[in-house]
């Protein structure tokens, strides 16, 4: 059987055609562009052509304007790369033989105003780098060390700060007074593109001893402190136009930036209108113990929380003793759990307080989470107290009622 050719899908069609009008459209324009070294004529995606020169190739437009300027040494495309950019602005680096960023590296727009300014090291980052409004005012400095980012400063146009992180130690002369490096802790004032006042940070030493952010209204929205040597998260909503508690977050005291995450301490929730809701406590990073309530302030569950480290030595097995309570604040139900499951005893109340249901389950099998407990007997009980009817259960689902 003679096959066809697959036809080409429309979308590969467009792709194809957009891709030759490229080629097309670069090639055009190399065509209307001159580089020489020395006055002999190169190209420079010919090497035969480069091989073994040394100098600086020049490449002009037809009329003569100069668009790209590279050092050649022995050949290769190395030292001084000048190219002007759209707009009429220029970039110049230094490259090395690979091609990377290895010195420095400037831009500057149309008018000759310094855009962009910094240092490289085989492509990599490293030291103060700047970048410029057209005004010539700083917009951002950042400082480089190991492979990252580890201070920057960003700015307004007005001058005002924008955003700031403070490296351990004075990295550039900007950063002594907002940093905090000047002996005295620091407080700045930190805004928007707007112009408005989004927080206020405190920092000492570099390090940031307190955060606050604002609403668009200037209300507080969240707050990051130390208190008594551990760090507080704190978020806030409005509730008759003033700020109340949402959620609260309480870490170990340790050596962690004010807004990182760590072991927490407690953990504690609150509804709109500023009625507690959840209150977490913690143990060795873990939750040890639960709380929640009703709007109306009566509590509606405690936990008690239990963690078993299986044997692989990975994995923790949970189990929870929970005690249930009605809005009017009557007890529901004592039930137990592990790792999901029911295990054990558990008892249901009615509205009295009075026992009415008692179930016996299996114990479950640490680790063993999705697999059913099954039940293996039910008491149920009058609304006395007395019982009613006690029956066994079990593994093929037929129940045996005691006398």
């Amino acid at each position: 059987m003679t096959r066809h050719p697959a036809r080409p899908r429309p979308a590969a069609l467009r792709i194809a055609a957009a891709l030759l009008l490229a080629v097309a459209a670069s090639g055009e324009a190399w065509a209307n562009v001159r580089c020489q070294v020395d006055g002999r004529d190169v190209n420079p995606a010919n090497g035969n052509t480069t091989a073994g020169l040394t100098g600086l190739m020049v490449c002009r437009e037809a009329d003569g304007r100069v668009v790209r300027e590279r050092e050649l040494k022995d050949g290769v495309f190395m030292g001084l790369e000048r190219i002007q950019l759209p707009g009429g602005g220029v970039r110049e680096r230094q490259v090395n033989a690979r091609g990377n960023s290895d010195g420095p590296y400037s831009e500057r727009d149309a008018k000759g105003t310094l855009r962009i300014d910094g240092q490289y090291s085989n492509g990599a980052s490293i030291g103060l780098h700047r970048r410029f409004f057209d005004t010539g005012r700083p917009e951002r400095l950042a400082f480089f060390s190991e492979g990252r980012e580890q201070a920057v400063i960003e700015y307004n146009p007005d001058g005002s700060l924008r955003s700031l992180r403070c490296a351990a130690q004075s990295v550039m002369t900007e950063d002594r007074t907002p940093c905090g490096f000047d002996g005295r802790a620091q407080m700045n004032e930190l805004r928007d593109g707007r112009g408005r006042l989004a927080a206020r940070e405190t920092w000492q030493q570099g390090r940031l001893v307190e955060r606050t952010t604002l609403n668009e209204d200037g209300s507080v929205s969240g707050e990051q402190k130390v208190e008594d040597g551990r760090r507080v998260h704190r978020e806030f909503s409005l509730a008759d136009g003033k700020p109340v508690p949402r959620r609260e977050r309480v870490f170990e005291k340790d050596d962690a930036p004010l807004r990182a995450a760590g072991s927490r301490v407690s953990e504690r929730e609150w509804a709109p209108a500023g009625q507690r809701v959840r209150e977490t406590l913690y143990s060795e990073g873990l939750p040890a113990s639960e709380q929640l309530w009703y709007l109306n302030g009566q509590v509606r569950v405690r936990r008690l929380i239990e963690h078993q480290l299986l044997a692989d030595g990975r994995r923790r097995s949970t189990l929870v003793r929970e005690e249930s309570f009605r809005d009017d604040g009557t007890l529901s139900a004592r039930t137990t759990q592990r790792d999901g499951m029911l295990t054990g005893l558990q008892r249901y109340y009615d509205e009295r307080g009075v026992l009415r249901r008692e179930d016996l389950h299996a114990e479950a099998e640490p680790g063993r989470r999705g697999q059913a407990a099954r039940l293996l007997a039910r008491k149920t009980f009058d609304e006395r107290g007395k019982l009613v009817t006690d029956d066994e259960f079990f593994e093929d689902g037929s129940r045996k009622t005691r006398p």
